[in-house]
């Protein structure tokens, strides 16, 4: 067996390969125990973004206070490199256009959501979507996407 040198895009690749089927688990955990519908999404953040630090500051508490454990959110600092890493799976998998690209960005269903307009104003009307529907898990729906 041949021992060469991991590239840094390849052990990037490894890590999140690692880190998914963690969050997903997590995340099937919390789903299998609850007897309630449940919404999953993602929040795309950056520390530096003031329209992010609005949303996870301002508009992300209420819905949290008024959907208590119907509602999970899973925010990922896009300046980290696995966090950026999945951001760009996240833009290939559901086809996010450039004029698009951006922090805040919030993935909930099928449904991508981008900026401190959008998410306050249409996320709450899908999370009640979703809710009526039985709840929404989309890391399900899209890991095997995310781990090709």
């Amino acid at each position: 067996m041949l021992n060469t040198p991991i590239s840094k895009k390849q052990n990037r690749y490894q890590r999140i390969q690692l880190i998914l089927p963690i969050l997903i688990s997590l995340l099937q955990g919390i789903s299998v125990k609850a007897e309630i519908p449940i919404v999953h999404a993602l929040l795309f953040y950056s520390p530096t973004c003031p329209h992010c630090h609005k949303v996870i500051s301002e508009d992300i508490p209420p819905l949290i206070k008024k959907y208590g454990q119907q509602l999970h959110i899973v925010v990922i600092n896009v300046q980290q490199e696995d966090g950026n890493a999945l951001y760009k799976a996240a833009i290939k998998q559901f086809q996010i256009p450039k004029e698009r690209f951006g922090v805040p960005t919030l993935i909930v269903g099928n449904q991508v959501l981008v900026g401190s307009d959008e998410i306050p104003t249409q996320f709450p009307e899908l999370i009640d979507k979703f809710l009526a529907q039985g709840g929404i898990d989309w890391l399900m729906k899209y890991q095997r996407s995310f781990q090709n």
